[in-house]
């Protein structure tokens, strides 16, 4: 459920593939964060902060810290939809929740990462910018 409506979602569809499987047919725990990873990517890329503008401004994101919780098994050729959004940002750390839902709607999966915006030069967290928040689904 989302408290703060001054996020929006970002939505990335993705089918469970075999190279993301066990020998179980059930989704890898490292294949979890990689299309975690491919899903914050293409929001901020949507968003107007890919790859191309952190090169140019050497501003990009981080991660602090990862909290998942495993709720329902995800198998094999199964379609899914993760589901990002921003809960808060307070000072240089922000938290976006990533979900993954089944087509049915079932929530199989919950991460919550602490992000922040990194100075290439500088070596360091910095305050987040419009931009960033803006790439982090902030409704400003």
């Amino acid at each position: 459920m989302i408290t703060d409506t001054r996020w929006s979602i970002h939505s990335y569809p993705f089918t469970v593939l075999e190279t993301h499987v066990d020998s179980l047919d059930h989704m890898n725990n490292v294949y979890y964060l990689q299309v975690f990873e491919e899903a914050r990517w293409q929001m901020i890329t949507d968003r107007g902060y890919g790859s191309d503008v952190i090169k140019s401004l050497q501003t990009g994101p981080v991660i602090v810290s990862i909290e998942i919780q495993f709720l329902k098994e995800i198998l094999l050729r199964q379609k899914m939809e993760i589901k990002s959004f921003g809960v808060a940002y307070e000072g240089k750390v922000g938290k976006l929740r990533q979900q993954i839902f089944s087509e049915s709607g079932d929530l199989h999966c919950q991460a919550d990462f602490k992000i922040g915006l990194f100075d290439i030069k500088a070596r360091k967290l910095i305050l987040p910018t419009k931009e960033w928040l803006k790439a982090c689904g902030h409704l400003t």
